[in-house]
């Protein structure tokens, strides 16, 4: 399951097109990627983790949908 560091609701506020422009400061490179490969980790929570997250805090922080 791949988890996000930084919530796609928080990332989608950046986006185009369900895309944001990165920059690897390291290599000093800039690149477009999708919204679900961005800031994300295979495996970084558990999934009981993932839901908790899920249901509490982004669902909470979602605007209402009228």
């Amino acid at each position: 399951m791949i988890n996000h560091y930084i919530p796609r609701l928080l990332l989608k506020h950046f986006s185009v097109q369900e895309k944001v422009n990165v920059c690897d400061v390291e290599a000093l490179k800039f690149s477009t990627r999708k919204l679900k490969n961005t800031f994300a980790q295979e495996n970084l929570f558990d999934e009981k983790l993932e839901r908790l997250f899920a249901t509490k805090l982004e669902a909470a922080a979602r605007p209402s949908q009228n």
